[in-house]
């Protein structure tokens, strides 16, 4: 039980599907994989001639599973912007992913807001999706979007670019790979007010992880890339559940789901019923690793499965998960435990609510301390080497 029981060393873990796509992107980039980034001294990329005229490309950010994020300067409003480019070809989306998933979903955030705003609804035009360049009108903790547009090949989004990047990078460059408690309890609180709008507009994220919450200029958590985003029903109900994000940080519930409907099952029409699931619990249980690995500084587990002894403990309750942080050697503040325990719970009806983690004492008392401190965090020392990963395809 001992080596059952010992501190996960892996950061990220691909699952199965991802490792399989990867090794095909899309053929309309082809000429992208094989750019050169030189700047002043060689050729700018090829991705520029997929850019709009208004967009001045700068340069590559990365890869993502179906195409390339470019950094670019928005002319017409003089700004840095952050513009993906996907595939729309099929072959690609095996796992029930919709390449214009996250414009239509940024669509619908846009009418939102122009509705909460007593404004006229934002209306859809041929060949562009409504812009949510929209001074005051966009949630704080959510990505800005800025316009999208799209052929029969290719589907570009503009968005806000995040300067101080992924939530990931800034927790590996910490000191001892983890964050102190009051900024992971401010990043966490904005990260659960970003969810919360997500929610109360029908949508379940899915995919909550540190590579998927950006940090701005002024240190504001944003949560970003919508791509494996479902709608939920009048019930909370996730509609269509399929390929759901990254295992070792899906909630039991939602990784059965996804093995369920990928690998398919003997009886044709339990394959084709699949399991249903609700999306909000889903997406607290995901917020709850992203926690635990902000104030730890590892995963706690690969797969929610109860093969595995550490994943048994960790949704085990405040008790099991406080005896495995003692055997890691990890100090943890009791009112931390608590929140953790609460949103780890292995039953998605007695899982903490949004609303429950908005109101925990830990949140408030981070919030406390930022607002009487009223300074931002210490920039991290710039690492040697590039952050490691399993992948380097990251999703945006």
């Amino acid at each position: 039980m001992e080596s059952r029981l010992c501190i996960p060393t892996n950061r990220i873990c691909q699952t199965t599907s991802s490792k399989k796509r990867r090794q095909a992107l899309p053929s309309i980039f082809a000429c992208c994989r094989a750019m050169d980034d030189r700047g002043a001294n060689g050729k700018a990329s090829r991705l520029r001639q997929f850019l709009p005229k208004r967009y001045a490309y700068q340069f590559t950010l990365r890869q993502t599973l179906f195409g390339e994020i470019a950094c670019a300067i928005d002319m017409k409003h003089n700004r840095r912007v952050a513009i993906k480019i996907s595939s729309k070809d099929r072959r690609f989306f095996k796992g029930g992913e919709d390449p214009c998933a996250e414009a239509k979903i940024f669509r619908l955030f846009a009418k939102t807001l122009a509705r909460s705003a007593s404004e006229s609804s934002v209306e859809s035009q041929k060949g562009a999706i409504p812009s949510g360049d929209m001074d005051g009108r966009w949630h704080p903790n959510i990505i800005r979007y800025y316009g999208a547009s799209e052929d029969s090949e290719k589907i570009w989004t503009a968005m806000e670019f995040a300067h101080r990047g992924e939530l990931l990078d800034h927790i590996t460059n910490s000191p001892d790979s983890r964050l102190s408690e009051d900024e992971a309890s401010r990043i966490i609180g904005q990260v659960s007010q970003g969810l919360a709008f997500c929610h109360s507009n029908r949508i379940a994220h899915l995919d909550i992880s540190p590579e998927n919450v950006l940090l701005t200029r002024g240190w504001t958590a944003k949560i970003c890339d919508f791509g494996l985003a479902k709608r939920m029903n009048s019930k909370g109900i996730v509609i269509k559940p399929h390929y759901t994000g990254k295992a070792n940080y899906m909630a039991p519930e939602a990784y059965a789901a996804s093995n369920r409907n990928r690998s398919g099952v003997a009886d044709a029409g339990q394959a084709k019923k699949g399991i249903k699931f609700a999306g909000a619990p889903a997406d607290v249980f995901s917020l709850g690793i992203v926690m635990f690995l902000c104030i730890t500084g590892v995963l706690p587990y690969q797969y929610p499965t109860k093969s595995d002894r550490r994943y048994t403990l960790v949704t085990g309750g405040r008790k099991a998960l406080g005896g495995l942080l003692k055997r890691w050697g990890i100090a943890v503040s009791a009112e931390a435990k608590d929140l953790l325990a609460s949103m780890l719970h292995a039953e998605p009806s007695k899982r903490a609510t949004i609303d429950d983690i908005l109101h925990h004492p830990w949140i408030l008392s981070g919030q406390e301390s930022e607002a009487r401190a009223n300074v931002q965090p210490p920039t991290p020392k710039s690492p040697a080497t590039p952050v490691s990963s399993t992948s380097s395809l990251r999703s945006y």
